[in-house]
């Protein structure tokens, strides 16, 4: 299960358009990151979202591309803290919400149960 699972995350986070703006990482440095990701390359990616994040502290993209890391590593307490963030600061990104939703479905039977319920779109519009 986790495995079909971690796939469509990852897949969401590969397929899904990078959200640009004014404090937004470059378009060639996600792309980067997406092909560490997807060959399964995880120790360049983060190298590369941190570089990123140094510049680009509040990127919801790049925590959301983090998170996926975490959560193809089954870290799923870091991948939930990632994802909440990213659609904390990006509340538009819809694949980390994606991701957030997938991440809690995953841990439904896990002690990460009430902190998943309690991240949903109107929990981020309360915290912001």
């Amino acid at each position: 299960m986790f495995a079909l699972v971690s796939t469509v995350v990852l897949l969401a986070a590969i397929c899904a358009p990078p959200v640009l703006g004014q404090h937004s990482a470059p378009e060639e440095a996600v792309t980067a990151i997406q092909e560490f990701i997807q060959a399964g390359k995880y120790p360049e990616a983060l190298r590369k979202i941190s570089a990123a994040m140094a510049a680009y502290p509040n990127d919801g993209g790049l925590l959301n591309l983090r998170g996926v890391i975490h959560a193809q590593q089954n870290e799923l307490a870091d991948a939930r803290k990632d994802f909440e963030k990213a659609v904390t600061l990006t509340p538009g990104l819809t694949p980390a919400w994606q991701n957030l939703a997938r991440v809690c479905q995953i841990s439904i039977q896990l002690p990460l149960r009430g902190q998943c319920v309690a991240a949903s779109p109107e929990g981020a519009a309360r915290r912001s």
